[in-house]
């Protein structure tokens, strides 16, 4: 008598399930290679998204302080690192400081952080304060009350359309030197600082409008500069001003 091997035998009803089953497995592992593979891209921009937040830290915020002077309100970037000044609360705010960055007049960035709160010669560091009061004088009136005193009336040429005063020794002035622009405007004049003979730091003049003046201060390297150290100073604290 034969006796029948595994091959000869008839397939038992219960195969067909086993296929279904090696199939389903393979359609399932399959499918979820798939995802796994269609989910890359989105967690790894996750990652870096991640990553840049971190790196990025609190300094590069970009939360608005809001604040107002008489009769006009900001809302500043806190990148910017605003400073407001009031007498004593609640008292109104009268002024208030920022930072700002050359050439495009940025807020703070982590790439040239070693630039930031050094404001000197080479340095691309502003710092603007903006100061209100009730201003009643025309620029040339302004420059004579505050600087009749201090500057001799001659003066000599200077540089990129300025007019250069020297301090007299004695006189009550917390600059060396004083420059004037040839061409009457909303820049009032630009004082500077001398160390052991060389320009430092020059801090800049203007009016903002018929009630408020602002002073930039910034390194010697940018005095040829001061057209457009005025100029964007004026456009970015108007870029500010919410009324």
């Amino acid at each position: 008598m034969r006796i029948p091997t595994q091959d000869s035998l008839l397939p038992t009803p219960s195969a067909p399930k086993r296929r279904r089953s090696i199939l389903v497995r393979v359609l399932k592992w399959t499918l979820a290679s798939v995802a796994i593979i269609a989910a890359t891209p989105f967690v790894l921009a996750g990652l870096v998204l991640l990553l840049l937040y971190f790196e990025s830290g609190p300094t590069e915020s970009t939360d608005l302080v809001r604040f107002h002077l008489p009769g006009r309100g900001f809302a500043i970037p806190d990148n910017y690192q605003p400073s407001v000044f009031s007498y004593a609360p609640p008292a109104e705010p009268y002024a208030f400081e920022i930072i700002a960055l050359l050439p495009n007049f940025s807020g703070y960035s982590k790439e040239r952080r070693k630039d930031w709160f050094s404001v000197g010669t080479g340095a691309p560091s502003l710092r603007i304060y903006v100061h209100s009061s009730a201003r009643t004088m025309r620029p040339d009136e302004l420059i004579r009350s505050e600087l009749e005193d201090a500057i001799d009336k001659n003066g000599q040429a200077g540089p990129a359309g300025l007019r250069r005063y020297d301090i007299r020794d004695g006189a009550s002035s917390i600059f060396e030197i004083v420059y004037v622009p040839e061409q009457p405007g909303d820049v009032i004049y630009i004082g500077c600082h001398i160390n052991e003979g060389a320009i430092m730091n020059c801090q800049l003049h203007a009016i903002y409008d018929d009630t408020a003046t602002f002073d930039v201060s910034f390194g010697s390297d940018h005095l040829v500069d001061w057209p457009r150290i005025a100029a964007g100073t004026r456009r970015l604290l108007k870029s500010f001003q919410t009324y």
